[in-house]
């Protein structure tokens, strides 16, 4: 667990805008791995450094989902709007699939 903030923390001091990520697909495990983040990040206490939002959206295969999230340090300029952002696209991007 302490690897994946410090993987993180790295990223945001590369790149201080927002984190996007899809949970992989393989092997059919990606409830479980979104699951694990969601526990992990909330086991470290992270969410005082950053917002951390998920999304569920309909998967290629008709029945499945697909695990999304975004990570945005809590003092972005843009914090608010890149979290509407990610709640209006996550929404259309599900109703879009059949």
């Amino acid at each position: 667990m302490q690897t994946v903030f410090c993987v993180i923390d790295e990223f945001f001091r590369s790149n201080p805008d927002i984190l996007l990520y899809m949970c992989s697909t393989a092997g059919e495990q990606q409830a479980q791995r979104a699951r694990l983040f969601s526990y992990w990040f909330n086991k470290a206490g992270q969410q005082e450094r950053y917002y951390f939002k998920t999304a569920e959206v309909k998967g290629e295969e008709p029945g499945t989902k697909e695990y999304v999230a975004i990570i945005i340090p809590r003092n972005h300029p843009q914090a608010e709007d890149v979290i509407a952002w990610f709640d209006h696209d996550t929404q259309m991007f599900d109703s879009m699939k059949p």
